[in-house]
């Protein structure tokens, strides 16, 4: 077998031209040795260590970081780190279930093997859950997410040595939310207290809306309605209002005849007793007042009449005993 001098090809045993480069042939020529082609193969039967992942450090001090921790061990916050694919489809499903989908997506929701994944989805379920606790989530929903924080605990807790890092943390979440756990607790009861009330009010309103609709006045016609309105008015209201005319015009007229009763009497008082200037003070005031001319003119009149006789009567009589004390 041939091989051309100038471009290496392969040529035919009786070629004198390179079919590629055109080269002439000259002599024969053989290809070159592999290298390592005498050496000893490797035994593949033996064990061999291989390194898979890639170990992450601190851009800012160096420290090694957990694949799952957001900062390093000097506390040193870690930018630019990629959202797994498993986080990444737990947030979308969350994203597009709600309800009983989204209880059912989380219960069925694969648990990670890898380190890392495991890692970033304990965190993610575990930060979820504390935050529904504080903000009083539904009951259903906080307990769809404690049920898969805990098959994830359990998965760290038979995977990892306690001192691992991801076995540390998830201890501190689980601390963290059992902690939490009885302040929500507290919550759902309140809760539950408040919709009893409320479920009481409304079937109290719901009684009081029976009786009115299968009351009479509900079910009556419009007619008998009306009919029992003209009635009511007829025996009640027109009384009432006839009433509310004539009883003031009473209750005013007997008021103004027992103040001109007073006072005549005290006029006459006086003059028995000789006080005529007092007397004739007094006497001033006896003239009816109450204008009764809107309801009765005839009966206005009279009044006025008969408490004018009443007191000229009175004032000729001071007159009469005036006269005589200045004779004596």
């Amino acid at each position: 077998m041939k091989f051309c001098t100038n471009c290496g090809k392969q040529l035919n045993d009786d070629a004198k031209f390179c079919d590629t480069c055109g080269a002439p042939v000259s002599g024969t020529q053989t290809p070159p040795p592999i290298p390592g082609a005498n050496e000893n193969v490797a035994d593949d039967t033996k064990r061999k260590e291989v390194f898979v992942g890639v170990k992450r450090k601190c851009p800012v001090c160096g420290e090694e970081v957990p694949a799952f921790a957001l900062t390093c061990p000097k506390g040193h916050e870690l930018s630019g780190i990629n959202v797994s694919k498993t986080s990444k489809d737990f947030q979308e499903g969350l994203i597009k279930y709600e309800g009983k989908e989204e209880r059912d997506f989380v219960a069925s929701f694969p648990i990670p093997n890898e380190r890392e994944e495991l890692g970033n989805f304990m965190l993610m379920v575990a930060s979820i859950l504390k935050q529904d606790m504080q903000n009083g989530a539904d009951q259903m929903r906080v307990s769809s997410f404690s049920s898969k924080f805990d098959e994830i605990k359990s998965k760290v807790y038979m995977m990892f040595k306690k001192d691992d890092p991801i076995f540390e943390e998830t201890k501190k979440w689980e601390a963290s939310i059992n902690e939490l756990y009885d302040n929500y607790k507290k919550i759902i009861e309140e809760r539950a207290i408040i919709n009893r009330k409320k479920q009481k009010e409304q079937e109290r309103k719901n009684r009081k809306w029976e009786r009115k609709r299968n009351s009479f006045w509900y079910n009556a016609s419009n007619q008998t309605k009306a009919a029992i309105i003209s009635v009511f008015f007829l025996f009640f209201i027109f009384p009432g209002l006839l009433c509310s005319m004539f009883i003031p015009k009473y209750i005013k007229t007997k008021n103004e005849t027992r103040r001109l009763e007073n006072l005549y009497t005290e006029v006459t008082t006086l003059i028995e007793n000789k006080n005529y200037e007092a007397a004739e003070l007094a006497l001033q005031n006896m003239v009816w007042s109450y204008d009764l001319s809107g309801w009765d003119k005839d009966e206005y009149r009279n009044a006025r009449g008969l408490w004018a006789g009443k007191k000229k009567e009175l004032q000729n009589l001071i007159d009469e005993r005036q006269s005589k004390k200045k004779s004596k």
